[in-house]
């Protein structure tokens, strides 16, 4: 009977808080907590964004229906957009005072699902982040790049980042993880190389973040009429387009693609090209031997 008893009065007290939920949930003013996010956002780190269809997501989280990134001098020279964004808050680390997150959501065609972990809730500057992506678009990439050199890009790619830092210094994060593409074709124009298109590639890439360096390593490439391998590092600077480059490597030209092959001999006199890039994300300079 006691039992009976102690049942009843917790389901009379979990329907209260369902109606305590309702009632608030269906009350909120989102349309003013989209703005407190959006001028929240834009005062932390100098990025506009625009919030649409911000709704109460059960048991303690949030969905975003559209979020615009609009494009600045620092990172994006296109504006992108997520949708579907679904953000779930763990109550554990909620009732300690932190900060723990899922999360997934829709971005360039693909989809992102992962984990953050704050050290803060309201005052967060320590972060944990665990991320996996499927099916980027690359065709739809808005980050600056040199676009009078790389005429067209498509394809997909696919990957994992383990990110672990401070908000406040973002170049300053350690991390690793890894990248893989595939169905990748792009229009490249090298000079004193004719512009030329590249298609069908497929490749994977590993990288570590560590002391404001970008390290890559076992990264191969492989696609029509090209096989090619590179290493090495970049130096994060802000913007992230002045980031310096320190990267060698290695292309061969092979007959799966006779146009390319001939070029390859016409121009160099051989199907292997040893190469090291230097200079900047948008200003790189390059040497051949």
């Amino acid at each position: 009977m006691k039992k009976r008893y102690f049942l009843e009065i917790l389901g009379y007290i979990a329907f209260a808080l369902l109606v305590f939920i309702f009632v608030c949930t269906a009350n909120f003013p989102y349309a003013a907590l989209e703005e407190r996010i959006e001028t929240t956002v834009a005062q932390r780190s100098d990025q506009r964004i625009d919030i649409n269809g911000l709704d109460y997501n059960f048991p303690l989280g949030v969905y975003i229906q559209r979020l615009n990134i609009k494009p600045d001098s620092k990172y994006l020279d296109e504006p992108t957009e997520i949708s579907n964004c679904n953000i779930n808050m763990d109550l554990f680390h909620l009732i300690t005072g932190s900060a723990k997150t899922n999360f997934s959501l829709q971005l360039l065609n693909g989809s992102m699902q992962g984990i953050l972990d704050l050290d803060s809730l309201f005052q967060p500057s320590k972060y944990d982040l665990n991320l996996d992506w499927k099916q980027l678009a690359l065709k739809d990439n808005p980050l600056n790049y040199n676009r009078n050199r790389v005429k067209s890009l498509q394809g997909f790619c696919s990957g994992e980042i383990k990110l672990r830092g401070d908000l406040n210094k973002p170049l300053q994060s350690t991390g690793e993880g890894n990248m893989k593409i595939r169905e990748v074709g792009l229009q490249l124009a090298v000079p004193p190389l004719p512009q030329q298109d590249f298609k069908d590639f497929q490749g994977n890439c590993d990288w570590q973040l560590k002391n404001r360096k970008f390290y890559i390593g076992n990264c191969n490439l492989q696609g029509k009429g090209i096989q090619g391998n590179t290493d090495g590092n970049l130096r994060l600077r802000t913007p992230l387009a002045r980031s310096n480059m320190d990267l060698t490597g290695e292309i061969r030209f092979t007959e799966s693609d006779p146009k390319i092959y001939s070029l390859a001999q016409k121009y160099m006199g051989t199907n292997k090209l040893n190469f090291q890039l230097k200079g900047s994300l948008n200003n790189p300079a390059y040497s051949l031997n």
